[in-house]
C-alpha cells in the first residue's frame, strides 16, 4: 500500500519539479531511484518489527507522513524562492536568451 500512495505522490512531485526547474536525464533519475527506495525501506524496517510490535505499522506511517509535510514544506519554500531569484534575473534581462 505505501508503493501504491508512492505512485501519485511521484508523478506529482515530478510534474512540480519540471514547473520550477527544467528536468534533465540525470535529474529525473536521481528522483525515480529516490522514490523507489522509499517504499523498499519501509518493507525492510516493518519486516524487523511488526512480529515483535503489530503498532509498528502505526507509528512508521506516521513517520512517514510527517517526514512528507516537512520535505513538501522545504520543497515548497526552496522552490518559491528560487522561482523568485529566476523572475528577478528575467527581470533584469540576464536570463533573456537562456531556456
Amino acid at each position: 500500500m505505501f508503493g501504491f500512495g508512492n505512485a501519485s505522490v511521484y508523478a506529482t512531485g515530478l510534474l512540480w519539479l519540471e514547473s520550477m526547474f527544467p528536468v534533465t536525464g540525470m535529474a529525473g533519475a536521481i528522483f525515480t531511484i529516490a522514490s523507489s527506495i522509499g517504499p523498499t525501506t519501509t518493507a525492510l524496517i516493518m519486516g524487523q518489527f511488526v512480529t515483535m510490535n503489530p503498532m509498528a505499522l502505526m507509528y512508521l506511517a506516521l513517520g512517514i507522513v510527517l517526514t512528507c509535510v516537512v520535505f513538501f514544506l522545504a520543497a515548497a519554500f526552496f522552490g518559491a524562492r528560487a522561482k523568485k531569484d529566476i523572475e528577478r534575473r528575467e527581470a533584469a534581462g540576464v536570463l533573456a536568451n537562456v531556456e
